[in-house]
């Protein structure tokens, strides 16, 4: 990342200035109260700087860059050095190892200018997508953000292979004991259904997901914050073209593991493993292929990974498909409601505020996905009454939902599916890759009618 050399020498003169300032806790690491003063001042600077290279910044490492960046490289050091190389000490420069403060000032703002670092973010992906990706001999699916590699494949350019012998460094045994997470034991669903555990090792098939930006073990929201919406879209976007469906809880609860790879050319070092959060992780458990989506596995996961892709132009797809994820999720029906309707607004495109808004959302849902002008009078009734109950929560403070609202929950939640799959049959017709979107939009026509709706 290039800064002017104006912007450099402001940068450079202020960590000067503010690293000596910097506090040692009685624990010997950084004081949070010195860190956050530092950083205000050089947060300073920076609004100075272009607004293109402050959105660059905020996208790789947060709003709190020196924190985020810098503080959190420091904090990974200092945890490497012994309490007796840190006794006596009250501020940073006083340790040997940072005694020189232009040399230190330096190495710090070069972690900047060389950013973004990119990883690849590996999660294995449940038995049911494994097992039908294996017995349809799908290809490795590899798009320019998401990519599905499964152990049947050859190994592929730009992406790490999570064999054995690359997860167990550093060693993975020690980690999740470190954090209290058992190890994984093969389990079955209340269904019958294996588990992703449960894959044997040659069918098993994992999401990789790039990254960029800063990763370390204190502060790193921003790649990782980049995944959860990445995951998220992608189990969303397939439980919206009905593929994927929610099959019973499972015996076992542990959070899933991501593996995280540092890369660089086609080398990649294991930096870090982190769980993804509990309603997330129970949530993939549970994913099982729908019946309707065992043919068109293949087809339909490599439309998804083609949406995402065409994110910078169709955002509101990767957004719509989070808020689905979520909305199943969440075990709080009400809060559920609400996150479908907030999907539905984001497909359906609503401005903040005025009273028209919800005749809009309904007359833009009709015309959208109606297949006959009697549906279409239908949808608009029904959205209207759907959109009753979120005013009920919103502004009443619903607590519970009766049955015949958990029945438009239901319908909700159908009509986003519709939506979803309309708007990436839309979506991919504009793409670059025509041809391909082709075959993908006829995919599309061979879903069943759907229902008429019932009064």
């Amino acid at each position: 990342m290039e800064l002017d050399a104006r912007l450099q020498d402001k940068l450079i003169g202020t960590l000067r200035t503010e690293l000596p300032k910097l506090r040692l806790s009685d624990a010997g690491r950084l004081d949070i109260q010195s860190m956050f003063d530092a950083d205000r001042a050089f947060t300073a600077v920076l609004r100075g700087a272009p607004s293109r290279l402050k959105e660059k910044i905020e996208a790789y490492v947060g709003e709190r860059p020196m924190v985020s960046l810098m503080f959190g490289t420091l904090t990974d050091e200092l945890l490497l050095l012994s309490p007796e190389a840190k006794a006596g000490k009250s501020r940073l420069c006083e340790l040997p190892q940072y005694s020189d403060v232009e040399a230190l000032a330096n190495r710090l703002l070069a972690l900047l200018t060389a950013l973004p670092n990119q990883y690849v973010a590996v999660v294995e992906l449940p038995a049911s997508i494994s097992d039908e990706l294996y017995k349809s001999s799908a290809p490795p699916i590899l798009g320019r953000q998401l990519a599905i590699i499964g152990a049947w494949h050859e190994k592929q350019s730009g992406y790490p292979y999570p064999t054995s012998d690359v997860t167990e460094k550093p060693p993975q045994n020690a980690l999740m004991s470190l954090l209290g997470i058992a190890a994984l034991p093969t389990t079955m669903s209340a269904s019958g259904q294996p588990t992703i555990d449960a894959q044997p090792p040659s069918r098993r098939s994992h999401l990789y997901v790039r990254l960029e930006g800063y990763i370390n073990s204190i502060f790193s929201p921003q790649p990782l914050n980049r995944f959860t919406t990445l995951l998220k879209a992608f189990f969303g976007l397939a439980f919206g073209m009905e593929v994927l469906e929610s099959g019973w809880k499972i015996l076992n609860s542990d959070q899933l593991l991501i593996n995280i790879y540092q890369s660089s050319a086609d080398d990649f070092l294991k930096i870090e493993e982190e769980t993804i959060g509990d309603n997330t992780s129970a949530l993939i458990r549970k994913v099982s292929v729908s019946t309707g989506g065992r043919g068109r596995i293949v087809q339909d996961l490599q439309t998804i990974v083609h949406v995402l892709d065409m994110e910078e132009t169709l955002p509101q797809l990767v957004l719509a498909g989070r808020w689905l994820f979520d909305s199943r999720s969440n075990g709080d029906e009400l809060m559920g409601f609400m996150q479908l309707a907030i999907c539905a607004e984001v497909l359906l495109g609503t401005e903040d505020g005025g009273e028209g808004v919800t005749a809009m959302l309904a007359t833009r849902c009709a015309y959208l996905i109606a297949s006959s002008a009697k549906e279409r009078d239908d949808l608009v009734t029904e959205f209207k009454s759907i959109y009753k109950v979120r005013s009920k929560i919103v502004h009443r403070g619903l607590g519970t939902l009766k049955e015949n609202e958990r029945h438009q929950f239901r319908r909700l939640r159908t009509i986003c599916n519709r939506v979803v799959q309309r708007e990436i049959q839309l979506a991919i017709m504009d793409g670059p890759q025509h041809q391909q979107a082709l075959k993908m939009a006829e995919a599309l026509r061979s879903y069943p009618e759907p229902k008429a709706i019932q009064h």
